[in-house]
């Protein structure tokens, strides 16, 4: 009984109209930025680092079996700022976007967040 109270976590996304994914370039990186995402509930996902279609199949089976409980998803994505992090986003974003609203009928937001200029 211990081990079971000491392990349970609320889903803090659960109700939110909003489901968000933190998603990174480096499958390395994935592990620093769950020991804070967890903490909200946001799970965090990795592109591997390559623009595999396999890969992006899966996490838009993942991100679908999600969704289906809140009203729109967002994905916020961390990647580099050199030429194969900037040019990986959108086609990660319309490969991933496309498969998740073929399997749901919607489509999650794409953002962002790092590295950017700014």
């Amino acid at each position: 009984m211990r081990g079971a109270a000491e392990s349970f976590r609320l889903d803090w996304q659960a109700g939110q109209l909003v489901r968000l994914w933190l998603l990174c370039k480096a499958a390395g990186m994935a592990p620093m930025l769950a020991s804070v995402a967890q903490d909200y509930s946001v799970p965090v996902l990795s592109n591997g680092g390559f623009d595999s279609l396999t890969v992006k199949y899966d996490l838009a089976r993942e991100i679908a079996a999600a969704l289906g409980l809140h009203e729109h998803g967002e994905v916020l994505h961390i990647g580099d700022h050199d030429p194969s992090g900037v040019h990986v986003f959108p086609s990660l974003a319309e490969d991933v976007g496309e498969m998740v609203a073929a399997l749901t009928g919607r489509a999650p937001i794409f953002t962002r967040l790092a590295v950017t200029p700014e």
